[in-house]
């Protein structure tokens, strides 16, 4: 392209933006930092920290025989989206991940400060 006014050439570099043709991509949660590294401080580790709670395993058990029903009263077609294994965008699934303090900082932190840091879930008794 050329500029009309000054007859300079227009150099026009792309972006590579989408333009929502294309979904980004989305990346599985993980820790930023190593929790099995030698020194590391985790502060909340689901493994070992997270219990789950009775009256969540209640209403997905709920949830699960509200589809099921969902899906029985269809009929025994499935819709388009089910066929080609199309994954709704709304429905995110929470997943947790370890919270590791940056190694740089946990190598100067001294023992209380380390125990300032961590903090109490409400399920343990950290006392």
């Amino acid at each position: 392209m050329i500029n009309p006014k000054t007859s300079e050439q227009i150099v026009h570099t792309l972006s590579h933006a989408s333009l929502g043709a294309r979904p980004h991509p989305s990346l599985a949660p993980r820790p930023l930092f190593d929790p099995m590294a030698d020194h590391a401080i985790v502060l909340y580790d689901p493994t070992v920290d997270d219990k789950p709670v009775i009256e969540v395993i209640d209403e997905e058990a709920t949830e699960a025989e509200r589809l099921k029903r969902e899906q029985e009263s269809r009929g025994p077609h499935k819709s388009l989206k089910a066929i080609l294994g199309i994954v709704d965008v709304k429905k995110k699934q929470e997943v947790k991940v370890p919270v590791v303090i940056d190694p740089r900082l946990a190598k100067t932190l001294r023992p209380h400060q380390i125990e300032g840091v961590k903090v109490c879930p409400p399920q343990r008794d950290c006392s």
